[in-house]
């Protein structure tokens, strides 16, 4: 796939571990939104969209942080990883030959 010693070898796990934890933390927070909500939103003569981006998105903050957290964690680590790279991977064929 010639992705190795490439940044796109970081993000994928990253991306593979991250993305289903924050679907299911959107879609348990979703799932408890009451309906009478969502059901007065329609009386009022909100559309779908409406109801989306002017009642659940800001309804779900909390969880846009939470989930936001969970990609900025990785940060340190991985600018760390990009500045001692040279380090590590010295560091880890020091022994592995004789001589």
């Amino acid at each position: 796939m010639h992705i190795l010693n490439t940044t796109f070898s970081l993000v994928l796990p990253q991306v593979g571990f991250a993305l289903p934890l924050s679907t299911m933390m959107f879609v348990n927070f979703f799932e408890f939104v009451p309906n009478d909500l969502i059901e007065a939103a329609i009386i009022d003569g909100c559309t779908p969209y409406g109801i989306f981006f002017k009642i659940m998105i800001p309804l779900a903050k909390n969880t846009f942080v939470t989930v936001a957290s969970i990609g900025v964690s990785i940060l340190p680590p991985i600018i760390v990883y990009f500045l001692l790279n040279r380090h590590v991977t010295a560091g880890m064929t020091v022994g592995a030959t004789k001589g």
